[in-house]
């Protein structure tokens, strides 16, 4: 029988949030021990899930679940909780005899307290553990600054393919079947990468250029010999050396075909490298089209200000200006201002309350607490199921309270995270078909959800710490020269 060691370890981090993340935060997402790994994630759409569907029928596997740690994107990983999940993963294979592969669920763009290559340090780790007679796979987010010790520890990465990732159990599924096969004998996986010195804006993979780069990728994959093929888009937050584009290339035991193979799109990313960028709407004028518009909703995505890229979740400028402009029938998710939610909570529902709302992390970037007058209409425990982006996926927003402040409702959450689906209106008694407007703090991901009842789409960029152009930012670590941040 085959034991199979499964583990997650997933943190995207921007180098410029202000605060570490730490046990807490990760136990507002994912902070699981052994058995309890398989019951939380048997059945759903998601790496993991995907592993354990992989081979919890296979009479001649065993799954051996070590931990599963995931937080919300944000700042530098504490290095108690990195070197906790190593301990619990040597300790799981020092217990297990003869565990024969390691299938792991990363994000690739986690920063640790004394180690800026935290996923890297974690295979190395491993490595030096079991050997390299024992394969080591693993799934990536498609937003993963590849390095070279990644690249060293590791047999086989399966990125997904998509932003919005859509993909997430799909990736999970081509990694476990890869295990599957390496296991069994029918393949030997061979990994090359091509490293582009290029920080890609946040491109969503529904719109060109990035839309036929996937497709070419995907294609690539119809050829027996050729296990995977997968662009990984890079994370400019994290001011990392090895930050960038990595297309990454997996062949059945042929290196010279994965490198050709990763060389030739990653050239065809670099001759186009100028076609990569984003186009924004000024607020006003994305006021003006919404006041003149006749079919509604509209949703206005505040992109820069997006938990899922490390930022506060509370800048505020947006909001003031809808109060400033009048702008009636706004359903605004979300702002993260746990202080305020213990007020309304403690006032109680149907009571009207003098608050101080977001602006508290970085008052000087996002704008400074609005001073108001608002009407509690509801309490929740904030806990969901996601519908339409990674369906059934358990979303916590922790303890909400439903603010309406000049018509606005806002979701007041006591936990810093992204409204990826809009049950995180419905859960909390609002029907977002209804109203004229609705504002989520969110890159891309968003879309999957939104994208299926809203007349228009607008993107919005406003002081923030997630910044969409990496040319904003100030960095001390990224090797240079690299574009766009130099004329090459």
């Amino acid at each position: 029988m085959k034991k199979i060691l499964i583990a997650e370890f997933k943190h995207e981090t921007n180098s410029f949030a202000p605060k570490t993340t730490n046990e807490t935060e990760f136990r507002n997402r994912d902070y699981l021990f052994g058995e309890d790994v398989i019951r939380r994630f048997r059945g759903m759409k998601n790496e993991l899930g995907a592993f354990i569907d992989c081979f919890q029928e296979d009479e001649d596997a065993k799954i051996v679940p070590a931990m599963a740690f995931n937080a919300q994107p944000g700042g530098i990983v504490a290095r108690a909780v990195f070197d906790t999940a190593v301990k619990c993963l040597e300790e799981t294979l020092d217990r297990e005899n003869n565990v024969n592969g390691i299938l792991l669920a990363l994000h690739g763009a986690m920063v640790v307290e004394q180690e800026e290559d935290g996923e890297g340090k974690l295979l190395e780790i491993l490595r030096k553990k079991v050997g390299f007679n024992i394969p080591i796979i693993a799934s990536l987010d498609l937003h993963a600054n590849v390095t070279q010790k990644m690249m060293a520890n590791a047999d086989a990465f399966f990125p997904f393919d998509y932003y919005p990732h859509t993909d997430t159990y799909d990736a999970g599924m081509r990694a476990a079947l890869c295990m599957r096969d390496t296991l069994l004998g029918k393949i030997k996986p061979c990994m090359r990468y091509c490293k582009l010195d290029f920080l890609m804006p946040y491109m969503p993979t529904v719109i060109e250029p990035m839309k036929g780069i996937v497709a070419k990728a995907q294609s690539f994959r119809m050829n027996g010999k050729i296990l995977n093929v997968n662009v990984c888009h890079g994370f400019f937050a994290a001011d990392i050396y090895e930050q960038g584009v990595s297309v990454l290339a997996v062949t059945d035991n042929d290196p010279d075909l994965a490198q050709r193979v990763a060389d030739d799109i990653g050239g065809q990313i670099w001759d186009n490298r100028k076609h990569f960028k984003r186009e924004f709407t000024d607020l006003d004028d994305a006021i003006d089209e919404l006041n003149t518009s006749c079919k509604h909703p509209l949703v206005f995505a505040d992109v820069a200000d997006n938990p899922g890229s490390g930022a506060t979740g509370d800048t505020t400028v947006l909001l003031r200006r809808l109060i400033e402009r009048n702008v009636q029938d706004v359903a605004f998710a979300i702002i993260y201002d746990p202080e305020t939610v213990e007020q309304a909570e403690k006032a109680g529902v149907g009571s009207t309350i003098d608050v101080k709302l977001g602006g508290k992390q970085c008052p000087d970037i996002g704008g400074g607490p609005i001073c108001e007058k608002a009407y509690v209409k509801l309490i929740s425990d904030g806990v969901h199921y996601t519908k339409d982006f990674c369906p059934g996926t358990i979303c916590n927003l922790g303890k909400t309270a439903v603010l309406i402040i000049n018509g606005i409702e806002i979701l007041t959450t006591s936990v810093r995270t992204q409204a990826w689906d809009l049950e995180a209106f419905r859960s909390n008694g609002i029907m977002p078909e209804l109203k004229r407007l609705l504002v989520v703090k969110s890159a891309a991901h968003f879309r999957a959800s939104y994208g299926t009842i809203a007349n228009k789409i607008i993107d919005i960029e406003l002081p923030a710490i997630a910044p969409q152009n990496p040319s904003a930012i100030d960095y001390k670590h990224t090797r240079r020269p690299i574009y766009p941040l130099d004329d090459m």
